[in-house]
């Protein structure tokens, strides 16, 4: 799969853990990061967690400052 095509992957999926829909309510951040975790290699690229996990307190935090909390 291209590069842009793995981060849209995860960058979607993200968004719609995170993300309150009518259907579901927003995951808190650790169950998000126990999602990603669990799908390292299955659902999501192994490269693509690795970095985002890098980066887990700012993406949290830009979350969790989006929805006004």
């Amino acid at each position: 799969m291209p590069l842009e095509g793995r981060i849209v992957c995860i960058a979607d999926s993200m968004d719609a853990m995170f993300s309150k829909r009518p259907y579901k309510a927003k995951m808190p951040p650790e169950k998000v990061k126990e999602e990603l975790q669990k799908n390292r290699g299955l659902q999501f690229d192994l490269t693509m967690v690795d970095a985002v996990l890098e980066h887990w307190e700012e993406i949290a935090d830009m979350y969790h400052a989006e929805a006004g909390g």
